[in-house]
């Protein structure tokens, strides 16, 4: 499940009891087709006549995930149809697809939404990136996605054996594209011999593109027993992943990305992390545990020396796991109290809507 739609999931899931009326985007029903858009924009459209007939308590809430792309534009219509009933106006970002540069679908969305609108960023970079492109007056809340996977959660309640692999082991989980960083994965492997370093790496997830799939034969064909493919992991064997791990490794160059909840799994686990700093990413930059590269640099070259050192000291990198692990427990208890804030602040009108726009990979 995408990170968003996961999000989604857990708010809709604490809002249960209200019985919300929920307007479903999700292009996970329809696909991508031009018949599955106009699918999309069929139920935005009963989604505004529901708004617009319903009967509403006095105080109601609109609230709604924001579609990175043109789905915005049904985006900017349910939430003018919602002002028409005089709701409040909670709208919820998770990429930073519009935040590299202003488009005229956000404009718009803003406009729409209005000054008495809350947008719900992740961080407080992305709020100050989207205020410098979109300089209207609205109210702000800062809502970090927390982990929401509840095996993983139950799972590592308790600290992790901290004890390193026998070979250092470096992790990879993200659906597998080019953009996520596979190529750069494949390179630290490739080059750690060259290094002096003996590591192995395991990538989950499913590849969808035949290209992506051929180059992992590929790769797999050339390093042998040092790469593992395990394909999709959910579960228990999303647990089983980080396991036997030493080190998570994501080297996105994903140009929608915002702050991956697979890095909050990581440090949960009890794995230190290796990341470039995209999104929400650097702000994990403080943590002994989370190395965060400036995008602009060549991912191997930069991380193989934090590498050598990890697996040269295996006291020392025993430590950074159990660290990992205290880490993770902390930011995700503050992700929670954050996510409670964006909850209570929903629950203060009687009725809400809750719409589900297209997932973005995060």
């Amino acid at each position: 499940m995408h990170g968003m739609a996961a999000v989604n999931d857990a708010v809709f899931n604490l809002l249960a009891d209200r019985k919300p009326i929920v307007i479903n985007l999700s292009s996970n029903l329809i696909g991508k087709s031009w018949l599955g858009y106009l699918t999309k924009a069929m139920r935005a459209l009963i989604g505004c006549l529901r708004i617009l007939v319903l009967p509403l308590r006095r105080e109601k809430t609109f609230y709604s995930s924001v579609d990175d792309g043109l789905g915005s534009l049904l985006s900017a219509l349910l939430t003018l149809m919602a002002r028409l009933r005089h709701c409040r106006i909670i709208l919820h970002h998770h990429s930073y697809k519009y935040l590299a540069r202003s488009v005229w679908n956000m404009r718009l969305l803003v406009r729409v939404a209005g000054r008495g609108a809350t947008h719900v960023f992740l961080c407080d970079r992305m709020e100050s990136a989207f205020r410098a492109l979109y300089p209207r007056p609205f109210n702000a809340l800062i809502c970090p996605n927390p982990v929401t996977d509840p095996v993983l959660i139950a799972h590592f309640s308790k600290p992790p054996d901290p004890t390193p692999q026998p070979i250092l082991t470096i992790g990879f989980l993200s659906n597998l594209m080019f953009e996520k960083g596979i190529g750069e994965f494949i390179d630290v492997i490739r080059q750690a011999p060259a290094q002096g370093i003996e590591l192995r790496g395991v990538m989950a997830g499913s590849a969808f593109k035949p290209e992506v799939q051929a180059f992992l034969d590929d790769a797999k064909q050339e390093l042998g027993e040092r790469l593992e493919l395990l394909g999709a992991v959910h579960g228990a064997r999303k647990v089983a992943f980080f396991e036997s791990i030493d080190v998570l490794i994501f080297p996105t160059r994903y140009p929608t990305e915002a702050f991956s909840l697979v890095l909050m799994e990581g440090l949960l686990a009890g794995c230190p992390l290796i990341a470039y700093g995209r999104g929400c990413i650097p702000i994990l930059s403080h943590l002994d545990t989370a190395r965060v590269l400036p995008p602009e640099v060549d991912f191997p070259t930069t991380a193989l020396p934090l590498l050598e050192e990890w697996a040269r000291t295996r006291d020392g990198l025993s430590t950074l796991k159990a660290q990992a692990h205290q880490d993770g427990v902390a930011i995700h208890r503050r992700h929670l109290d954050a996510r409670d804030t964006l909850i209570k602040a929903i629950r203060l009108s009687g009725d809400a809507t809750l719409t589900r726009p297209q997932p973005v990979n995060i």
